[in-house]
């Protein structure tokens, strides 16, 4: 009729509410999000940030990326979930979970989304070492004074080598995996304070208090039959450049060299080397249980065919991925060692989640051991 209209455009974050309302009425929110996380990940180098990361050669302002980032600003009252990617990985192999995971309205209303990142080149008690600072800095800056009971309810999720850095914040280590590299303990050995503090934080670990639940995708508790071959390790080592805090170890570990158990290295190990089932660091690991009130689920990949237990991923041994005690063990197959995208994975880590809260999925997995 020629006269102009005037309506109200509002604006609502997704993780706020699940309904608003209108002249009234509770009207539920609709959202499709999965345009947006794709095109936040068009144009991204991902083979190079990926490639250079495992190496230690990313430069410019991926170089100094955050190690923990998260998908919304926090929120008191939602309970974390850690992504932890695995070698030469990123961020993005969490894309197509995440964005499962969001599309549950129980999921998404109490749960918030951490994403962990790193050169996963790098010692893996360096990269354990960095996730457990980075988790540490988080809760106190956002919970200085720990009034929020839902930070403490912390789910961590690691694919891979991701698996051994959750390991590595919910075991009691004491002096195992320092005694499987050395004869003599730290504090005897001739090292720069820097040094000492260094390999005191990284291999005497305990549980972090705030994690409640770990969840391990494809994890080679016992090493990966990749890793286990020389030609790799030995490729690896020379074409990883360590960080700057490493500077100098080697010679420190040559000026302690009656120190070191027989069969261990003169140089700095790579995380490649840590995975080959022989190398000490992944020996002693195994032995460590997970602490008993943490609760531990176990995802494993299985592409070839024959009995379960003589399979593999790819990558990883059934054999070594396979821990016990665990609340859960799903196996999936078939499918390679990157199955964070296969569905019956994430519908496996929905159920997992869904029960940390409470609340049943209606579905029951596929194969289950």
């Amino acid at each position: 009729q020629g006269e102009p209209l005037t309506s109200r455009l509002e604006l609502h974050l997704a993780w706020d509410a699940e309904s608003f309302s209108v002249a009234g009425e509770r009207v539920p929110f609709e959202i499709e999000p999965s345009a947006a996380l794709a095109l936040s990940f068009t144009g991204i180098p991902i083979f190079e940030i990926e490639t250079l990361g495992f190496l230690g050669r990313l430069t410019g302002i991926m170089a100094e990326r955050p190690p923990l980032i998260s998908s919304t600003p926090y929120k008191p009252g939602l309970i974390p979930v850690v992504f932890v990617h695995g070698t030469e990985s990123s961020v993005v192999r969490w894309a197509e979970m995440f964005n499962r995971l969001q599309a549950d309205p129980d999921i998404r209303g109490r749960f918030q989304f951490w994403f962990f990142q790193y050169d996963s080149g790098n010692p893996i008690t360096l990269s354990s070492l960095l996730l457990r600072d980075s988790l540490v800095a988080a809760l106190a800056r956002l919970d200085p004074e720990g009034k929020d009971p839902a930070l403490r309810r912390m789910v961590l999720i690691g694919h891979s080598q991701g698996g051994l850095l959750v390991k590595m914040q919910a075991i009691n280590s004491g002096d195992q995996i320092w005694e499987a590299a050395s004869k003599k303990p730290l504090d005897q050995l001739e090292l720069s304070d820097k040094i000492r503090d260094l390999l005191r934080r990284g291999m005497f670990v305990k549980p972090l208090p705030e994690v409640t639940r770990v969840v391990f995708i494809c994890t080679p508790q016992r090493g990966s039959f990749v890793a286990g071959r020389n030609i790799i390790r030995n490729l690896v080592r020379a074409l990883v450049t360590l960080p700057t805090n490493l500077t100098g170890v080697d010679a420190e570990i040559i000026r302690n060299r009656d120190a070191l158990q027989p069969g261990v290295s003169l140089v700095v190990p790579s995380a490649v080397d840590n995975m080959s089932p022989h190398h000490h660091f992944i020996l002693a690991l195994q032995k460590i249980p997970v602490a008993s009130d943490v609760k531990v689920n176990s995802i494993i990949a299985i592409e070839t065919d024959g009995p379960v237990e003589q399979g593999n991923d790819g990558v990883v041994e059934y054999s070594s991925a396979h821990i016990e005690p665990v609340e859960s063990e799903f196996v999936v197959r078939p499918s390679s060692h990157s199955t964070q995208g296969n569905p019956k994975t994430i519908e496996e880590v929905r159920r997992i989640l869904r029960l940390h809260i409470g609340v049943k999925t209606g579905t029951t997995p596929l194969e289950i051991r």
